[in-house]
């Protein structure tokens, strides 16, 4: 009897998802925007681009203030290799007042989840040539991806490319002696991070910097300086033990 009944509890548990699911799926369908937006993620996921585009481009129509609805199109016809109308929907965003780091943010994501964050890249550098008035954004975009890239050499060009603008930047200044150090110019990194401590003696991040890079090196004498100053402004039992057991 006891068998039965928990059949029976089963069956209804399974008739109740599939009724909630069949009730979600029926509620998701009674727009058409709903209809088409499905579709075109369908379509978009199977990198079937030319039906993605047409896609995107009606539901740009029916909501031209939804920044994802912009990053799609941008991936979709990119991928199509039709530059002409990814800068032609970036004006649009910008006509419609959508936040242009919004679009920027949501092409990554899509781009990084798709396996095809390249596509990121080319954009901004796109951009860059299009809309020069945005250039100098741009650039920290791609700053910004280098460094998520950690690509060394693209982080020393960009870094130094933010830095014209605003040379005492500490945190440009990091990500340049961290381009060098990717890039095994060490010697580079190490005068940068000295640089910054000489304008910024106080400066945690950049202690922390060189003193664990001359511990990686062996150098426990000339991290010392750095790592004891670095724990008199922030002690941490690591650095604590790794002074003391260093003695």
């Amino acid at each position: 009897m006891k068998h039965c009944f928990r059949i029976f509890i089963l069956i209804v548990i399974a008739m109740a998802t599939a009724s909630s699911a069949a009730a979600t799926e029926a509620a998701a369908d009674t727009t058409a925007y709903g209809r088409t937006e499905r579709k075109a993620t369908r379509f978009r996921n199977d990198a079937e681009w030319l039906n993605a585009s047409a896609m995107y481009s009606l539901l740009l129509e029916a909501k031209p203030h939804l920044a994802e609805n912009y990053a799609n199109a941008i991936i979709s016809n990119a991928m199509l290799g039709d530059t002409l109308a990814v800068v032609n929907i970036l004006e649009r965003s910008m006509t419609h007042n959508v936040p242009i780091d919004s679009v920027f943010a949501d092409v990554q994501e899509i781009t990084t989840r798709l396996g095809v964050s390249y596509l990121y890249e080319e954009l901004l550098i796109d951009s860059a040539r299009h809309f020069p008035w945005m250039q100098r954004g741009l650039n920290g975009y791609l700053l910004k991806y280098y460094t998520y890239r950690n690509n060394g050499p693209k982080m020393v060009e960009y870094a130094r490319i933010m830095l014209s603008g605003m040379p005492e930047s500490v945190e440009f200044m990091r990500l340049l002696a961290k381009g060098y150090l990717l890039s095994d110019s060490t010697e580079d990194a190490v005068s940068v991070w000295r640089e910054i401590l000489a304008n910024h003696p106080d400066n945690l991040p950049t202690l922390l910097d060189l003193g664990n890079y001359y511990v990686s090196t062996g150098a426990m004498s000339k991290a010392r300086p750095y790592l004891e100053l670095a724990n008199r402004l922030n002690p941490t039992p690591y650095l604590t033990d790794l002074l003391r057991d260093s003695k």
